[in-house]
């Protein structure tokens, strides 16, 4: 994979395919599962973040 893609994928501006994710977790030696909770504590994290900014 492209470094600019994975980029998009990192900064939100690109949604990955399964595909895409079974690739990125191979790539880190996890599973696509523990992929995914690490996307959603992230998310979560910049919801908090941006809630007490208001």
């Amino acid at each position: 994979m492209h470094w600019v893609y994975i980029s998009h994928i990192e900064n939100g501006q690109k949604s990955p395919t399964l595909r895409v994710m079974e690739r990125l977790a191979v790539g880190l030696r996890i599973e696509v599962s523990e992929l995914v909770k690490m996307a959603e504590q992230i998310q979560a994290e910049e919801v908090m973040r941006q809630k007490s900014n208001q």
